[in-house]
């Protein structure tokens, strides 16, 4: 249902969810309903200055709209307003996906993709009968629906995980190539807790790798500082920049300074 959040004597602005409609009996104007903007695109000022209109009594709406400056609290409450709406909504629906996992959910450990090469921890249920019509028999009863929110799981720890267990097909999801393995909240816990560990394990082992290659520029600064000559830090081979005819590839290699600056020489080859 449209609100009529402000009216002049020869418009009116209405809004309806995420929309705002102007009208002035003969024309009308739809556009986002989002928060105002005192500053207004310069095309639009141009626009405007050009129809005898004072730019500083207008506030833009998405960089393509302008609304007159008197409607701007009022526009500015109806925002707010729908902004609150929206949490609502979002909390009302996360509230009943909450509760329908609670009531019909089941864990899952779910393979999917190409070669089921992908791994996610998911909620599922079974397909209600009217859900399932649409495919065969044979598969019907192994139907399953995903539910909520999914978390990726790297196939290392799932295929662990695996190893130590008979390996079971409870069903599959519609739309995807995949198998669905229902598991108990620990194995669950168990799987989380892996994906954490290895996480974990690559974030130190970056750290590790980044303190020591900066350990060892450092030492080519150093060396760099006490010979007076710049000190390569690493070199690889690139496609030619193009600076020279009839060559494919360049050698690059990236130089340090004592002072701590950087710089690139490249070579063709060729």
């Amino acid at each position: 249902m449209k609100t009529n959040i402000y009216s002049a004597t020869n418009y009116a602005l209405t809004v309806q969810g995420d929309v705002a409609t102007l009208t002035n009996g003969t024309k009308t104007q739809t556009m986002p309903l989002r928060h105002g903007d005192d500053e207004i695109p310069a095309g639009l000022v141009a626009a405007l200055k050009k129809a005898g209109q004072d730019p500083a009594e207008y506030f833009a709406v998405a960089g393509r709209y302008v609304l007159r400056r008197a409607a701007l609290a009022a526009w500015t409450a109806a925002v707010e307003a729908r902004i609150a709406e929206r949490h609502a909504e979002k909390a009302a629906a996360d509230a009943a996906l909450a509760a329908d996992i609670a009531a019909r959910g089941q864990r899952a450990l779910v393979l999917h993709g190409s070669y089921l090469l992908n791994s996610s921890l998911v909620f599922v249920r079974p397909m209600e009968a009217a859900e399932a019509e649409k495919f065969a028999p044979e598969f019907r009863a192994s139907g399953k629906l995903a539910m909520g929110e999914w978390t990726a799981i790297t196939s290392t720890v799932a295929k662990a995980f695996l190893a130590g267990r008979p390996r079971q097909n409870d069903g599959w999801l519609n739309g995807m190539e995949s198998v669905v393995i229902l598991i108990s909240e620990e194995e669950w816990n168990a799987l989380l807790s892996g994906e954490a560990v290895r996480v974990e394990a690559a974030r130190a082992a970056r750290a590790e790798k980044e303190v020591a290659e900066a350990a060892r520029i450092e030492t080519s600064r150093q060396q760099a500082e006490q010979t007076g000559e710049p000190v390569e830090i690493v070199r690889f081979m690139d496609e030619c920049d193009g600076a020279e005819q009839d060559c494919s590839f360049d050698l690059v290699r990236r130089m340090v300074r004592g002072d701590g600056s950087r710089f690139t020489l490249r070579t063709h080859c060729h």
